[in-house]
């Protein structure tokens, strides 16, 4: 699977197009997305599938944490 993934990356990268990596669950996948310099991630490792109402509760409660999460595994975040 991995060929195909960097495969497609590449390519939608060489368009400009916008990548958005989905159904990332675990610290595996993303490293490798960050690696890959795929600049939009959604997954259960973030947070469970939520309404809006639910979404902004846990951007003001939860978000910054899961930055930090992230910073502290000396993984980063480029925009």
């Amino acid at each position: 699977d991995v060929p195909i993934l960097d495969t497609i990356i590449m390519l939608s990268q060489r368009l400009g197009l916008n990548i958005v990596a989905e159904g990332v669950s675990s610290e595996h996948q993303l490293r490798y997305i960050l690696d890959h310099n795929v600049g939009f991630i959604q997954g259960y490792l973030y947070a469970k599938p939520m309404n809006s109402a639910d979404f902004t509760v846990w951007l003001d409660t939860r978000g910054n944490e899961q930055n930090e999460r992230i910073k502290s595994k000396n993984l980063s975040i480029d925009r």
